[in-house]
């Protein structure tokens, strides 16, 4: 009821997702029944893209206000808006992880609008990322996004790096994520086999530092780091002596161009 209360008291106002400030929404997330049918592009992707479900309300918004795609949308955790305390949807435990964690919020593009009304659906790693639990409340805004410069990515799995032609895998699996946020682990699957890549740092044009960046419709540079496991191996490791091994160990980072794609 908290929820539907301030939603509707923001449309009173002629604000919402869209004025300028955040509305309410009841978090859920998303299973294999959500899975588009074969033949669309999201079909077995939807857990590895930043497609979030939202209410029908919406469509009717962006066509009314004629907002050009591609739609952006930033989550956050909620907390009381005017005390700063813990929202009472929200557990203890992930309250207290969630004032030390660097990752405040994220962003997200639309699947579709079929939620519904003060709810959304969103893949599981964006629920991990912000550590949201089923039904738990978030605040949501839309946004405008600056195009990107540059992404860097640190995969968790040494073999992502070991995969043959490692940028055209990523350019591959990129296209199902309109935006990326630093400090996110986002998820791809590819030839059956699941990677997690966590993105270190987005800049913007100019190669601003930003939270966040559009990749949709533009061309990025992407840097990949040595894996997590790499990390790991490489500390064990004495440091670089007779056997000619360096500190920076076998595999360095590697850039590459990310080509803009018109989403379809």
């Amino acid at each position: 009821m908290a929820v539907e209360d301030h939603n509707g008291l923001l449309r009173l106002e002629g604000g919402g997702v869209f004025g300028e400030k955040a509305g309410h929404f009841i978090v859920m997330p998303m299973t294999e029944l959500f899975d588009p049918p074969l033949g669309s592009i999201l079909h077995g992707k939807l857990q590895y893209s930043d497609k979030i479900m939202l209410p029908k309300s919406f469509i009717y918004e962006v066509l009314g206000r004629k907002l050009e795609p591609p739609w952006h949308f930033e989550i956050t955790p909620l907390d009381d808006l005017y005390t700063g305390a813990p929202s009472p949807f929200l557990a203890p435990s992930l309250a207290h992880w969630r004032r030390r964690h660097p990752v405040q919020a994220l962003h997200a593009s639309n699947f579709d609008f079929r939620a519904p009304e003060n709810y959304i659906f969103m893949p599981d790693w964006m629920m991990l990322s912000l550590r949201l639990r089923p039904r738990d409340v978030v605040a949501m805004r839309f946004v405008r996004l600056p195009e990107g410069g540059l992404v860097s990515f640190q995969p968790h799995q040494a073999a992502f790096n070991k995969l043959a032609n490692v940028h055209a895998v990523l350019e591959q699996e990129l296209k199902y994520y309109s935006c990326v946020t630093q400090g996110t682990t986002i998820r791809f699957k590819h030839n059956g086999k699941e990677y997690a890549l966590d993105v270190l740092e987005t800049l913007g044009p100019k190669d601003v530092k930003v939270d966040a960046i559009k990749i949709q419709d533009s061309d990025i540079r992407t840097d990949i780091r040595p894996s997590k496991e790499e990390e790991k191996i490489r500390r064990r490791k004495p440091a670089a002596g007779a056997s000619g091994t360096t500190a920076k160990g076998e595999t360095t980072k590697r850039e590459g161009i990310v080509k803009g794609r018109k989403e379809t």
